[in-house]
């Protein structure tokens, strides 16, 4: 999974730890979705979205979900959710 960690290491700080931990909760066979996405540009489905979204939720992450997962949301609110301040 070399192209998720160069993924995940071009994400904003906040944003790495997020993600790492939606991977965690994400099946593996969804992951190679992502992994599909990065290395040859798969359209990734809409129900592996969903299941993102859901894995960032899972995981304590509500703020963020596919669409917003490598903006730099550093002292931006999301439904009354600051990010850490660094």
């Amino acid at each position: 999974m070399p192209a998720l960690v160069d993924f995940i290491e071009k994400l904003p700080a906040n944003n790495q730890i997020a993600f790492g931990q939606m991977l965690n909760v994400l099946s593996e066979d969804d992951a190679g979705f992502i992994e599909d996405y990065l290395i040859i540009g798969s359209n990734l489905p809409g129900n592996i979205i969903n299941k993102i979204n859901q894995a960032f939720i899972k995981a304590g992450f509500p703020q963020f979900n596919w669409d917003n997962c490598q903006m730099d949301t550093s002292n931006m609110c999301f439904d009354s959710w600051f990010d850490e301040i660094e």
